[in-house]
């Protein structure tokens, strides 16, 4: 679709000018971040280009294993705003049990409380691992809840089978 790329640097070429003329610089420089030019959904009339342009509200963070594919933590800012400790711990409890997918065993609760961090209240429930009554160094489950929104906004899991066999693991 050369004529649809060509009316998107077009347009982002003069959004970088207006921006520029504005002094913002820096703003002008991130335009590629904070917006993207869709592709077209079907076929346009002759002589026309019509542009679709999306802007990114927030951030919203992803880590997966690269081998396995297994889900290794989540972040969504936006969610993470505004909270307090309206929902009973209970609740918050539960909840960041089902999104964590806390094992029914070798999940021990090390801490399941509110806090403010910063300018935000949330809900902290982190699990560490043990299995065979020792601590698994390093592998643990933890779950940030914002009470106000009864929503989860970050999930960290380090969550391994222990080598009990004695010989080393090469990573």
């Amino acid at each position: 679709m050369p004529a649809h790329e060509i009316a998107a640097q077009w347009y982002f070429d003069l959004l970088r000018a207006e921006l520029t003329a504005r002094g913002s610089v820096e703003a002008a420089l991130r335009l590629d971040y904070f917006l993207r030019v869709a592709p077209p959904q079907g076929v346009e009339p002759a002589g026309t280009v019509e542009l679709t342009v999306q802007h990114r509200l927030t951030d919203y963070e992803v880590r997966l294993n690269a081998e396995t594919g297994e889900l290794i933590s989540w972040f969504a800012d936006f969610l993470a705003k505004d909270g307090d400790e309206s929902m009973p711990r209970e609740q918050a409890l539960e909840m960041a049990r089902q999104t964590g997918q806390v094992p029914s065993d070798g999940a021990e609760l090390e801490m399941a409380e509110y806090e403010v961090m910063a300018d935000r209240t949330l809900f902290r429930a982190r699990w560490k691992h043990v299995s065979e009554g020792l601590e698994v160094d390093g592998d643990y489950i933890e779950v940030l809840i914002n009470g106000k929104m009864r929503r989860p906004f970050s999930m960290n899991r380090v969550w391994r089978t222990p080598n009990l066999a004695g010989s080393p693991v090469v990573r």
